[in-house]
């Protein structure tokens, strides 16, 4: 919480890697499951892919920021 990530500007993102997605308007950082979204928090379950019409990466995480 508080710190600033990086990202890459892509459309797609290998299985395992952290990205940013936007599933039908609501935006998630997450790490990309194949057919589902996977939460760095185990809380959390997997969000499945499949439960929405408009499935869309912004990008790929690439490291992050510690805020001051």
């Amino acid at each position: 919480s508080g710190d600033v990530i990086l990202i890459q500007t892509t459309d797609t993102v290998e299985e395992g890697e952290l990205g940013i997605f936007v599933l039908d308007g609501a935006g998630y950082f997450k790490k990309y499951g194949g057919d589902c979204l996977i939460s760095l928090n185990p809380k959390y379950a997997p969000i499945p892919l499949r439960d929405f019409t408009d499935a869309v990466c912004f990008g790929r995480v690439i490291g992050k920021l510690k805020r001051k």
